[in-house]
């Protein structure tokens, strides 16, 4: 299991060598029903076998070149460790003038409080590093009230930094429902208050979902099956909640969700299409802000690839931990 995994670390450094070289600051996704490590780590070796998951997103690229988005992810169980683990990088680019980017690897530990309920801890650590280009920054002295924008340039401004980042998530779920709570940036919450120049703000998540099906007894042939699913950001910086409702159809998957942004501002509606097979799915889905401050409706979209590997090794099982309630 362990050289296994070693090999898809590889493949996740060699796909990620091209976004590294710049550099992780708070990144939005629309599909936070699909994109679970990223959401919370405590979500990596729910599978048990090994995962890979890819994420491209696009937003506003009519304006001045807009934001991009990559993101590629790997989690699996670990006998070895006897928990589970995933590794991540995110590139995020804005407007052609300010890079993010992050590395991040994580643990995760199951523990068993009910016969049909598991809870799940998780804590994550890694680098981000963060380049602000110079050569294409307008300040205020280089415009002019007739000609628009000036070549001279009085002021220089630009610098790359690297910071050590860390994250943590808790996670309770059974065979048919989850819910749980994420945050990211956590060492930031003393270093912001020591530095206002500081580009990462702690964000919290909180999120849950489900699955169910319309045939009696759950049978596989001609059900329809439905994934609801919430999620809550708070940050300093932009905070939105997002309601979603996937429905799998066979191979297909099709759904539609609400964003609204807090406070209460630009809301938008999200349609996703996905197809899925035994091994790898696909998805697609699209913003369209009803009440657009720049550019058009659709200004927003986001492409996904997810590939399950075969299984090597089982999960250990855990006894139950007694619980109020329980």
């Amino acid at each position: 299991m362990v050289t296994y995994f070693y090999k898809i670390v590889i493949l996740l450094v060699f796909s990620s060598i091209f976004f590294l070289q710049t550099y992780a600051q708070n990144v939005d996704f629309s599909q936070t029903n699909s994109n679970f490590v990223y959401l919370n780590p405590a979500f990596a070796g729910m599978e048990d076998c090994p995962r890979l998951y890819t994420s491209y997103r696009i937003k506003e690229l009519t304006f001045d070149g807009g934001y991009m988005t990559y993101y590629v992810s790997a989690d699996t169980y670990m006998s070895s460790l006897d928990g589970d683990v995933s590794i991540s990088f995110i590139h995020d680019i804005q407007q052609d003038v300010l890079f993010t980017s992050s590395a991040m690897f994580a643990y995760a530990k199951e523990f068993q409080v009910h016969r049909f309920l598991h809870l799940k801890t998780s804590l994550g650590a890694g680098f981000s590093k963060q380049k602000l280009l110079e050569k294409k920054q307008v300040f205020s002295n280089m415009l002019h009230p007739l000609y628009g924008e000036v070549e001279n340039q009085s002021e220089i401004v630009g610098f790359e930094k690297n910071y050590f980042d860390s994250e943590v998530g808790i996670l309770l779920y059974n065979d048919w429902f989850y819910s749980g709570i994420s945050i990211k940036h956590i060492n930031h919450f003393f270093s912001y208050k020591r530095n206002s120049h500081i580009p990462f703000v702690p964000q919290v998540s909180l999120h849950g979902g489900g699955h169910f099906s319309n045939s009696k007894g759950f049978q596989q042939s001609n059900s329809i099956w439905f994934y609801p699913h919430t999620n809550v950001t708070i940050s300093r910086i932009s905070s939105y909640a997002i309601f979603s409702m996937i429905a799998k159809i066979d191979k297909l998957q099709l759904g539609v969700g609400y964003r609204q942004n807090l406070p209460i501002s630009n809301e938008s509606f999200v349609f996703f299409v996905g197809f899925v097979e035994k091994k790898y799915k696909f998805a697609y889905n699209c913003d369209v802000v009803i009440k657009p401050k720049l550019g058009d409706n659709f200004n927003s979209h986001e492409f996904s690839l997810t590939y399950q590997f075969e299984c090597i090794g089982k999960r250990k099982k855990h006894g139950a931990i007694k619980a109020p309630g329980f």
